[in-house]
């Protein structure tokens, strides 16, 4: 069930973005001062403003045709130093119509131009689509490396690249421990395994890109991060074929060039710069600067986001943004380029609804089958889950226990909370202030009653919770009912640093219900990947995202990742819906929820694995952040991210099934009981033990009446269920 990682072996947090990137800014002339440094200054989002040597740079960069929005006054652009008279009145008329020829046609970039091959991304005054671009790319990438010639790529360029000025990086190349990535090709034979373990043996961070048939066609070529006397060793291997080659730009543009697959954006999208181990992000920062400003004269297109990363903010001119993207790939210390995502929780907004006598347990127990399972006494006992997410309320009556708060250490004998990491602070956060979506994915998954005078709401009731909180709210509007504050999600940079204080607790059964949108398959993802086939007796379960209503290819990361379970909407109880909607037509629980992310992922994989109940569920409900107020109360949220501690809640009551020796005779038989259960056997009785669901519900428009709904026949597997409910 697990399948070898492949791609580069890092991961990127995807948290550290600038505010309102989706908004166009529409900037004024009158509006632009000097700054007594002599720049032209144009205020953006966060505090950071695009600093501009001229008039003419202005103008160049928010009046030419490959602007996504122009001011109204780019005719009275003002004289530019150097600029003939005739050079000048050319320019102006050029930027006073620039607009009008956009909306005669399509301006468009071939972003990268490898012989026959001409990748472009057509924009137009709506903004830029990216959709076909990942196919082309691809296209592109699988042509240099299924060339009959030496791997030397010079076929292969990114836009611009040869006028753009050359970065010193003389500081760099004299560091013989600096890992840097370099492209090794090897001999086309039968042996090449035995090739790639002894690259491996010299470079531990090494990742095969391509396979050869070991007769004759194809090339294997591995990615290696290694030092200089590492790269002499790996040259002089018998297997190596020519020279080990620095990776070009073209591959380290690869990661965003999947990360847009999915987009059509008003604004070029932010990016994200990722920098070889040891790299100074300031002298890195430095010399792009200063090299984008004698190509654009913009002084600061390279900047540190709010969480101190280096990227490239949203801009409204795509071949400036081509040309900092372009600049930063030739780079010798940056590793990749990646598109700079928000993290989120993947709960709906719901309107305002009546309570419900059901718990979510009660809600989904005759669906996915955990009422027989509870008949029998399988209650999770004795499991540890872990659940990285906004907060947990330990006071509520589902949480709650008489030992003290277990912040940052464990205590195996805690009744519920093992452990709380606080990696962000030691509350549950909302943008509402109460029910907070870390307590009430919680009570899905492990949810029992302390005061015993309540229903237990979790799937395991007896499982134990080692939570890690990685949720937080900016001061200046938490708290307060009267605005809407959203919660920022921070993962550390390696799977591994999410993830192993949980696992010291006992931890092998993971729940994350967040991620970024459409963007399949990061670094993230891929870190997860390995640290998962390094430890196959972990099983991560992933809510597959929201984004179903915009179509095919919506998977969110790290839910992309190939050796976790990634989990989809369907609707709940057939009573709860009909009380709902009065709709028994489509609103069933034998339809997939419409904003459920459909597959496939961008390299073609089926995704979700299987769908989960998340319409409407109710749980736990936090209090505001800072309250200890006991509670006991309920809060309804939806989407995939309620859906996933569903599976996971079923894969804690799978494990003791096996551990206990159920599986045997179907009796507690410990004498047979497993000691050690692989994650791909929990993965695979879950999928094998599903069912197909007959429809999809279609995108509800505002207002629409319950007659007017429609939905999609569904044949499993598909790219809407996986292998089922």
């Amino acid at each position: 069930m697990q399948q070898q990682p492949v791609g580069p072996l890092s991961l990127v947090t995807c948290c550290g973005t600038l505010p309102n990137v989706h908004t166009t800014h529409r900037i004024m002339l009158s509006g632009l001062s000097w700054a007594a440094t002599g720049l032209l200054l144009v205020s953006l989002p966060s505090g950071w403003s695009l600093a501009f040597d001229s008039t003419y740079a202005w103008c160049q960069y928010h009046c030419s045709e490959f602007a996504l929005a122009h001011p109204r006054n780019c005719s009275t652009c003002q004289q530019d130093d150097g600029m003939s008279s005739e050079g000048r009145r050319r320019h102006l008329e050029a930027a006073a119509t620039s607009k009008a020829s956009l909306n005669l046609s399509n301006a468009s970039l071939n972003l990268i131009a490898c012989d026959a091959h001409h990748l472009h991304v057509n924009m137009t005054t709506k903004g830029v689509g990216f959709h076909s671009f990942w196919t082309q790319f691809q296209q592109a990438t699988d042509h240099i490396l299924d060339s009959p010639t030496s791997l030397f790529l010079q076929g292969c360029d990114l836009f611009n690249l040869a006028s753009l000025p050359s970065i010193d990086v003389a500081m760099a190349m004299g560091n013989a421990t600096m890992a840097l990535p370099v492209l090794v090709q090897l001999q086309r034979s039968h042996h090449e395994h035995e090739c790639v373990e002894a690259i491996q043996s010299i470079a531990s961070t090494a990742t095969v890109v391509s396979r050869s048939n070991g007769i004759d066609h194809g090339r294997t070529v591995v990615l290696v991060h290694a030092t200089l006397d590492q790269q002499v060793a790996m040259s002089s291997l018998a297997c190596v074929d020519d020279q080990v080659l620095p990776l070009p730009p073209l591959f380290k543009f690869s990661p965003l060039a999947r990360s847009l697959h999915a987009m059509y954006s008003t604004a070029s999208p932010a990016v994200h710069i990722a920098l070889v181990d040891g790299a100074s992000s300031s002298g890195v920062l430095a010399s792009l600067n200063a090299g984008l400003k004698s190509t654009t004269g913009i002084h600061n297109l390279v900047t540190f986001d709010d969480d101190g990363l280096l990227g490239v903010p949203p801009l409204t001119n795509f071949k400036t943004w081509a040309t900092a993207i372009a600049l930063a790939c030739s780079h010798p210390l940056v590793d990749y380029v990646t598109r700079t995502s928000i993290m989120e929780t993947f709960d709906l907004p719901l309107s305002s609804y009546t309570r419900s006598s059901d718990y979510s347990s009660d809600q989904i127990s005759s669906i996915v089958g955990i009422d027989n399972a509870h008949k029998h006494g399988i209650l999770g006992h004795g499991v540890v889950v872990g659940i990285s997410d906004s907060g947990l309320y330990m006071d509520h009556d589902q949480f709650d226990q008489p030992s003290p708060r277990e912040f940052g250490t464990i205590n195996p004998h805690a009744r519920k909370v093992v452990l709380y990491e606080p990696m962000a602070d030691r509350v549950d956060q909302s943008k509402s202030v109460t029910c907070g979506h870390g307590s009430h994915v919680s009570g899905i998954l492990a949810g029992s009653s302390w005061s015993q005078l309540h229903p237990d709401v979790g799937v395991a009731p007896q499982a134990k919770i080692a939570f890690t909180d990685i949720g937080s709210q900016n001061a200046s509007c938490a708290n307060n009912r009267a605005l809407e504050c959203p919660v920022k999600l921070t993962t550390p940079l390696t799977a591994a640093a999410l993830m192993d204080k949980q696992v010291q607790a006992g931890a092998k059964i993971f729940s994350y219900s967040w991620g970024t949108q459409k963007d399949d398959y990061s670094r993230q993802a891929q870190n997860l990947d390995e640290y998962l086939f390094n430890h196959p007796e972990i099983l991560v379960v992933i809510a597959a995202g929201n984004g179903g209503d915009d179509g095919v290819r919506t998977i969110s990361s790290p839910a992309g990742a190939k050796n976790v379970i990634t989990v989809g909407a369907s609707l709940t109880s057939a009573d709860s819906l009909l009380a709902k909607f009065r709709c028994p037509r489509v609103y069933n629980p034998q339809s997939v929820a419409s904003f459920s992310s459909q597959g496939p992922t961008s390299d073609g994989r089926m995704k979700p694995d299987l769908v989960a109940p998340g319409e409407v569920l109710w749980s736990a409900k936090s209090e505001a952040p800072g309250s200890t107020a006991k509670t006991s109360d309920v809060c309804p949220l939806q989407g995939t991210s309620q859906a996933t501690p569903v599976v996971a809640g079923m894969a804690v009551l799978i494990y003791e099934w096996l551990r206990d020796g159920w599986w045997h005779e179907g009796v507690y038989d410990i004498s047979v009981g497993m000691t050690y259960i692989p994650a791909s056997l929990i993965k695979a009785l879950l999928v094998h033990s599903s069912n197909g669901l007959v429809r999809r519900l279609d995108h509800n428009k505002v207002h629409q009446a319950c007659d007017a709904r429609t939905s999609v026949p569904l044949h499993y597997p598909d790219m809407s269920q996986g292998t089922r409910l």
